[in-house]
């Protein structure tokens, strides 16, 4: 992409910056309406179960180093132990 396409896809200032609310686009843009309840808004069985299976997967043989050090980032951590 060049810079010309760059500024008209998002143009200088129309994007939040510095961690504030501060970006033109806020300004351009209409909250969501509510959809309301479109169903049960209930999840099958099978899908609770893949759920279950991958957090325990995620907490056990599938952990990685760095997701606890980002959990925990600026905490004090504490190391649970099997």
């Amino acid at each position: 992409m060049t810079t010309e396409n760059l500024n008209v896809y998002c143009p200088p200032g129309y994007a939040d910056a510095d961690d504030k609310s501060n970006g033109q686009w806020r300004m351009d843009t209409e909250p969501l309406r509510s959809v309301g309840r479109l169903s049960a808004n209930t999840s099958s069985r099978i899908c609770y179960q893949l759920r279950d299976i991958l957090s325990h997967y995620i907490s056990t043989i599938g952990a990685l180093p760095w997701q606890l050090q980002r959990i925990f980032q600026g905490q004090e951590t504490i190391v649970f132990v099997e």
